[in-house]
């Protein structure tokens, strides 16, 4: 049986990061009901998580960005949320340099779960995680480490 959600299927996440100022940034995006999330979905059967990461960026954003970093992989284990069962999931995180040039704010109707997203930039400042859903902990987790005093190319 599969549900609705695919849990315990591979994950891919796409962490588009750009610098300006004194911290690089994050873009993020308001889900209208489920708080600020990072674009990221499901690694589809045949679908490498690089081409996922990909595909689930320019669903949820609209934006058309190739060649990421692969910057970490998360085995993740929770209980499901209706059953409680142990659940597995791999989550691949990728790295996409923005090279600034991208707006401050937008927003893109992601036609597959038919709402919007409204897009903007997150400080990559130590207190990231407190600012993102907290299903997104360990990614954030690894942006901080990977990305909190440098620049993506650095």
């Amino acid at each position: 049986m599969t549900d609705r959600f695919g849990y315990g299927q591979p994950r891919a996440f796409a962490c588009v990061v750009r610098s300006v100022g004194e911290a690089p940034e994050l873009l993020v995006f308001q889900h209208p009901w489920e708080g600020v999330q990072i674009p990221k979905g499901r690694v589809d059967a045949g679908e490498s998580p690089v081409d996922a990461a990909c595909r689930e960026l320019e669903e949820e954003s609209g934006l058309w960005m190739r060649n990421p970093r692969h910057i970490g992989t998360i085995d993740r284990r929770f209980p499901h949320p209706d059953t409680g069962k142990e659940i597995e999931e791999t989550w691949h995180c990728f790295g996409f340099d923005s090279s600034g040039d991208l707006p401050n704010r937008w927003t893109h109707h992601a036609v597959e779960e038919d709402m919007d997203f409204v897009y903007f930039w997150l400080p990559i400042d130590g207190h990231l995680g407190s600012r993102i859903h907290s299903y997104f902990v360990e990614v954030t987790d690894l942006i901080e480490q990977m990305f909190g005093h440098t620049s993506l190319s650095g």
